[in-house]
């Protein structure tokens, strides 16, 4: 019976720890608003969609402009009320409408995984209250606070009813598209390499060589102008591999030539952004960004001075998420409430 009961109760223990990443992985990314340092214009309903600007290759930020496009639909619109609108715009070169479907597909992609857990996971609560019914009063405890929380979720996930998930080519061609265009979460987001999955990434290998070509200079202008993301992302893959880095090696630090200087230089800049200093020095992304530290200054080679912090912009200093390099949360997509940030960069 003792074993019994304890084998019950790594169960139980297994499946709360499951449930619980499971919840704090589809929490809203932060930095969803808008951040502060850059004015919203007022959005223009009557302009009609342009073609995207092209970005110039080269890294040199361009002034944050603002740009006239029609207001995206409202967030807790039903996504298959939505979806043709917003597909019929990004392919008339609406790159917020393109970072849109990106979002809503990364969200719908988030909510069914998420809720495929739960339901596993409460299944396997029921299989262990039927095996120890002495246990019922914490299984029922358990249950309770599994049903509520799936029930969100599955609430969530109907916001995706009816809906066909974009290709793998299509998700990567509507990301860059707004990359490219200078919508700056858009840069982000597509130069650290969120819009490629796994999954599928035999799918769009074409779209990896164009991706190996734009990452770095995309990144770089992104950093430039003041996004804390891409330049922690830009001083982990310019490093390369870390000590104790995992078996996964993000999009970008694969696309990078090793440079401990430009890793010293871009993680000096990250280290002075007003978001970082304002960590406590036990946060996880100031101990990432320590340890990168270190490791950019045992490689520099010994003939090469330590450089300065490479420049940055200090407009865009909101809430810094868990998603620019090794530990990246599995969840990484963009947030749809960042698609109506109008923050775009000048070409």
């Amino acid at each position: 019976m003792a074993g019994r009961t304890r084998t019950a109760l790594v169960v139980l223990g297994a499946i709360a720890l499951a449930v619980g990443a499971a919840i704090w992985w589809a929490r809203p990314p932060a930095g969803a608003a808008s951040r502060p340092g850059i004015v919203a214009a007022e959005p223009v309903a009557s302009a009609p969609p342009e073609r995207a600007p092209a970005v110039p290759s080269g890294s040199h930020a361009g002034a944050a402009t603002l740009q006239p496009w029609p207001d995206l639909p409202p967030l807790d619109r039903p996504l298959r009320l939505v979806a043709d609108e917003l597909r019929a715009r990004a392919d008339a070169g609406d790159p917020l409408a393109a970072c849109r479907l990106v979002a809503e597909a990364d969200h719908c992609d988030q909510m069914q995984e998420v809720v495929g857990h739960l339901r596993q996971s409460m299944k396997q609560i029921e299989r262990v209250a039927a095996d120890q019914p002495e246990r019922n009063r914490v299984s029922d405890d358990m249950r309770q606070r599994m049903r509520d929380t799936l029930d969100a979720r599955e609430q969530a996930l109907a916001h995706c009813a009816d809906v066909a998930s974009p290709t793998a080519a299509e998700r990567v061609r509507y990301a860059r598209q707004a990359a490219l265009a200078g919508h700056l979460p858009s840069m982000r987001h597509y130069a650290i390499g969120h819009s490629f999955r796994m999954r599928d990434i035999m799918d769009v290998l074409p779209q990896l060589e164009v991706y190996r070509r734009e990452a770095e200079s995309i990144a770089l202008r992104a950093a430039a102008a003041g996004d804390l993301e891409s330049a922690l992302a830009l001083a982990s893959a310019y490093l390369g591999d870390l000590p104790a880095g995992g078996p996964f090696r993000p999009l970008l630090e694969q696309t990078l030539p090793e440079n401990p200087g430009q890793a010293l230089a871009w993680a000096q800049a990250a280290l002075a952004h007003p978001a970082l200093a304002s960590l406590p020095d036990t946060h996880p992304l100031r101990v990432r960004l320590d340890m990168v530290l270190s490791e950019a200054t045992d490689r520099l080679p010994p003939d090469q001075r330590t450089p300065p912090p490479a420049a940055m912009a200090a407009g865009r200093s909101g809430p810094v998420r868990l998603s620019s390099g090794r530990g990246t949360p599995p969840f990484a997509g963009i947030a749809r409430s960042e698609c109506s940030d109008r923050s775009f960069l000048s070409p």
